[in-house]
């Protein structure tokens, strides 16, 4: 993997950027999936990066970033559940 701290933090904006715009879009997968990835590129910046602010900037962002992947999959898999079980439970 990469050092370079500046190239791997355009990658994680980058992968933040896209998992948004696919959160508006509604296209939840996709949008988890960059979610995730945006999150462990800013925790391994986290580990790389000497700077105590910068670490704190990606830890927050990490966190925030991870927690709504975490909400868009317990939301996908309550509506999995709901399509399985027709209305009224028959």
């Amino acid at each position: 993997m990469t050092t370079d701290i500046g190239t791997i933090r355009k990658e994680a904006i980058s992968l933040a950027t896209q998992a948004i715009n696919f959160d508006d879009e509604k296209k939840y997968d996709e949008a988890i999936k960059n979610y995730i990835k945006a999150g462990e590129k800013l925790n391994y910046l986290m580990k790389i990066d000497e700077s105590k602010l910068n670490q704190e900037t990606y830890r927050n962002k990490a966190k925030e970033y991870l927690v709504r992947a975490q909400e868009l999959k317990e939301a996908n898999s309550n509506e999995d559940k709901r399509q399985a079980v027709p209305a009224g439970g028959q």
